[in-house]
């Protein structure tokens, strides 16, 4: 007896074709379709490729995979404290250094998991006085009521540093740094005698 390949019925030793479906009944017709090798297949590809068509494959992927590791680590890394709670830190800092924050308008909080360490960034714009509006009343924050300052608040910890463009004062220390020393994330350009070039 003869079995169908393609519908699986018995025939007669002499047919040529399945009464039932009209299928040839040749032997290396009906013979089952050996499984694809997948890594057989592969090297075979492989070895077809130029080196230059490797490389870009090999770049390409490469790529793929820097992107979707950045992207993956942005999306993975969610706040743990929310932008009130950030607020009120920044807020708590910006007083301790001596600023008063009505004369600054609402800050801003920003997350920045890729940058330092998983922190927030708060700034703060001094208010304008506007034509039509009235005069605001004399400054009296610290360190002559620059124009921005920053607070950056560790989402980890909780823990604030406090700075102002051109230098940082921590929340210990409420001086800033000596001219010309680097400091993150920019530097102190007064100039003294020890700093002139």
């Amino acid at each position: 007896m003869k079995k169908c390949g393609y519908c699986g019925r018995d025939n007669a030793d002499d047919a040529l074709h399945c009464l039932a479906c009209g299928t040839g009944l040749n032997l290396r017709q009906s013979a089952a379709v050996p499984k694809p090798n997948i890594l057989v297949r592969l090297a075979v590809f492989l070895r077809s490729l130029g080196r230059t068509q490797k490389i870009c494959i090999l770049s390409s992927g490469s790529f793929v995979l820097c992107v979707a590791a950045f992207i993956g680590s942005i999306y993975l890394h969610r706040p743990r404290m929310s932008e009130a709670q950030v607020i009120s830190i920044a807020n708590a800092a910006a007083i301790t250094n001596g600023f008063f924050l009505a004369e600054y308008d609402s800050p801003h909080a920003k997350f920045e998991p890729w940058k330092h360490d998983h922190t927030w960034t708060v700034m703060y714009g001094l208010k304008i006085t506007l034509p039509w509006a009235p005069p605001l009343p004399a400054r009296r924050s610290a360190h002559g009521a620059p124009s921005h300052f920053f607070v950056i608040v560790s989402d980890k910890t909780g823990r604030s540093i406090f700075g102002i463009p051109g230098a940082i004062v921590g929340s210990a220390n409420v001086l800033p740094p000596p001219p010309g020393v680097k400091i993150w994330p920019m530097r102190n350009k007064a100039q003294n005698d020890t700093n002139i070039n």
